[in-house]
């Protein structure tokens, strides 16, 4: 069972958004990273045990203190979990509509991600609770916020859950 879940936009090149970023003292045996790349989700287990080179996508290894860690991807690869909108929204909490494109991969229940994609530090976390798929009205109950403003140019993204303050994961 996976201890921690995280989510990253990039598989390598270090950082704050790339898998291999992660600093591989940190992560445990069974650790979970979804990586949304160019509208490709991939999922990765972290095996504690493994060691080898790395060979991307199936096995990336962390910059620092990696040791044998290895990110090991998952016979799982979905496509059409990543849109963009140009809807006039505040940035807040509550009910939020888009029209994205038609046709995409999100389903209700689902944990996205709406960044302003010009600034994408500023950004809405939330649950899907509509999508229709062929005019593209998605429809997001909106949880977390970080930072302000009235935006027209989102990126909208599956997402990880989150974690609470109490450090439950917060599945969608």
């Amino acid at each position: 069972m996976a201890k921690t879940v995280y989510y990253k936009t990039a598989l390598v090149g270090g950082g704050i958004t790339a898998l291999d970023g992660i600093n591989g003292a940190l992560l445990v045996n069974n650790d979970a990273a979804f990586v949304n790349l160019n509208d490709i989700a991939y999922l990765y287990l972290l095996n504690s045990t493994i060691g080898g080179v790395e060979v991307i996508p199936d096995k990336i290894v962390p910059d620092v203190g990696s040791g044998t860690k290895r990110w090991v991807l998952q016979n799982l690869l979905m496509t059409g979990f990543t849109s963009t909108s140009t809807t006039s929204l505040l940035i807040g909490t509550g009910s939020k509509t888009l029209t994205i494109q038609t046709n995409k991969g999100f389903v209700v229940g689902m944990s996205v991600k709406i960044a302003y994609t010009t600034t994408p530090t500023k950004w809405m976390y939330g649950v899907i609770t509509s999508y229709n798929a062929t005019p593209g009205e998605l429809i997001v109950e909106v949880e977390s916020i970080q930072g302000s403003g009235t935006y027209a140019v989102w990126t909208i993204s599956m997402s990880a859950p989150m974690q609470t303050a109490a450090g439950d994961i917060r599945w969608g």
